[in-house]
C-alpha cells in the first residue's frame, strides 16, 4: 500500500491509475455544498457540518447560481478583447481544473475535507463538461488528493481543464475562433469574445455586488475566493476600491468548511507553480 502523500496522477482510458490501496472513505467527514442552500443552514441530518471547525458560516451569503464557475473564472482570466490569458498556462489551467471541481462541489457530487476529495455517484451534474469530470474521478476512485486532480485536470489530462471550459464556452456562443495573419505564409488562431459586454459581465456582476455590499451566493463566495488565490481578484473588482476588495474576502472567509477547504486548495496549487516559475 502506498502512502497518502506519495506522488501520482489519475489515469486516462489508456494510462495507469495514480495510486492503489487508499481506500479510507473520506465521504463520512464532509458535506457538499449545495449553491442553492443558504449558508449558515445546515442539513437536518449532517450533524458533522454544524460541528466543523472554522468561522461560523454566514447567512448573508445565500440563493441560487444561474451560471458556471470555471465558465466564470475563465472569462476573468483572459482579457474580454484580445482573449489574452492573465496568467501563465500552467496557472490558467489549475485555476480552471479548481473550477471544474467547484462545480461538481456546488452539485454536491464531491465532497472536501482537510485536501480529501470523495464522490458521490448517486448524484448527478447538471451540465456535459461536469458529467465527463465525474466519469474520471468515478474510473479512478484510488485517487483521493484534491491536489492530484488540480494537477491532472489542469495540466496533464489529454484535454485540459481550459480547453474543456474554452469548448464550451465556444458551444455557448460565447467565446469564437478567429484567425490572423502573421507572416505571409502564417495563420494563427485565437480564442475571442463574441460580445465584449458578456465577457465582462461575470467581473461587472462581481464589481457590483462589492460597491454595494450586496448578499452573495456560495458560488459566487468560491469565485471570489479562487480568484482572489489567482491574484485576479482586484483585476475582477473593476472599482479597483480598496474597502470593495476587502468586503469580498470578508465573503471568503465565512465559506463553508468543502468550499473554503477547495478554494485552500486551488491558492495552494497556484502558489506552488507561481514559486517553482512553472505558471
Amino acid at each position: 500500500m502506498q502512502s497518502a502523500g506519495a506522488s501520482h496522477q489519475p489515469r486516462h482510458a489508456e494510462s495507469n491509475r495514480w495510486a492503489r490501496g487508499l481506500g479510507e472513505d473520506v465521504g463520512r467527514f464532509t458535506d457538499p455544498v449545495a449553491a442553492d442552500r443558504p449558508i449558515g443552514v445546515a442539513q437536518p441530518d449532517r450533524g458533522s457540518w454544524r460541528r466543523s471547525a472554522g468561522p461560523r458560516p454566514d447567512p448573508t451569503l445565500t440563493g441560487a447560481a444561474d451560471w458556471r464557475l470555471a465558465d466564470h473564472l475563465y472569462l476573468a482570466a483572459h482579457d474580454g478583447l484580445t482573449g489574452q490569458a492573465r496568467l501563465g498556462e500552467r496557472a490558467t489551467g489549475m485555476l480552471l481544473a479548481g473550477g471544474l471541481l467547484g462545480e461538481l462541489l456546488l452539485d454536491g457530487v464531491i465532497g472536501v475535507h482537510s485536501g480529501w476529495l470523495s464522490r458521490r455517484p448517486q448524484q448527478q451534474p447538471r451540465d456535459a463538461v461536469a458529467h465527463t469530470i465525474q466519469a474520471e474521478l468515478l474510473a479512478d476512485s484510488d485517487v483521493h488528493l484534491v491536489s492530484q486532480w488540480l494537477e491532472f485536470l489542469g495540466t496533464a489530462a489529454p484535454t485540459t481543464a481550459t480547453s474543456r471550459v474554452a469548448e464550451r464556452l465556444i458551444r455557448d456562443g460565447v467565446l469564437q475562433e478567429v484567425s490572423e495573419r502573421r507572416w505571409i505564409f502564417k495563420t494563427e488562431s485565437r480564442l475571442q469574445a463574441v460580445s465584449s459586454s458578456r465577457a465582462a459581465w461575470p467581473t461587472a456582476r462581481l464589481d457590483g455586488i462589492a460597491l454595494r455590499r450586496a448578499q452573495m451566493t456560495v458560488a459566487d463566495a468560491v469565485l471570489t475566493g479562487m480568484l482572489d488565490a489567482a491574484d485576479l481578484l482586484s483585476t475582477a473588482i473593476l472599482s479597483g476600491n480598496s474597502q470593495a476588495v476587502a468586503y469580498m474576502r470578508s465573503r471568503i472567509r465565512v465559506l463553508p468548511p468543502a468550499a473554503a477547504d477547495l478554494v485552500a486548495q486551488v491558492r495552494a496549487a497556484l502558489g506552488a507553480a507561481i514559486l517553482t516559475g512553472r505558471t
